[in-house]
């Protein structure tokens, strides 16, 4: 095959794997909020970072592989990409990464829940006669307060 072709053929597998590594990404977003909840202005922010990233990958495909033309092909070839991705394993690999997900941040995060869970046992009985003892010295406290001022009046 003539040079041309090849070059072409390149830049058409080029801008499938491009399409299938964009969508990667956005399902790795996906994954992250289906384990962990986000607010909107949250959700905004991420979209708003994947669009920039994704315009600048895209962008540097055709300037890199075509001098900067763009080809009706290699855009066709993006969106193939995306569509074949989505359409087949999409599902499998956000399942399978929010679960991931999940299980590390429980596993991260457990010891801490059960060294807070530890303290808040430990300090529940200081806790509870330091509670009684402040709510005796209020009480102190008021009466002598009110026994002042009937003295004063």
């Amino acid at each position: 095959m003539s040079d041309i072709i090849l070059r072409e053929a390149l830049i058409f597998l080029h801008s499938f794997l491009l399409g299938v590594c964009i969508t990667v990404v956005y399902d790795v977003f996906i994954s992250l909020r289906k384990a962990f909840r986000h607010i909107r202005i949250l959700i905004f922010i991420e979209n708003s970072i994947f669009l920039l990233a994704s315009t600048i990958a895209v962008f540097l495909l055709f300037y890199n592989m075509n001098s900067g033309i763009l080809r009706g092909y290699a855009i066709f070839s993006i969106a193939s990409g995306m569509l074949l991705y989505k359409w087949t394993i999409s599902q499998y690999i956000v399942a399978v990464m929010s679960t991931i997900m999940k299980k590390t941040i429980y596993v991260v995060l457990k010891p801490f829940k059960l060294s807070i869970y530890a303290v808040c046992k430990v300090a529940k009985k200081p806790a509870k006669l330091l509670k009684t003892r402040l709510t005796v010295c209020i009480k102190v406290v008021t009466m002598t307060l009110c026994k002042h001022k009937k003295r004063g009046e």
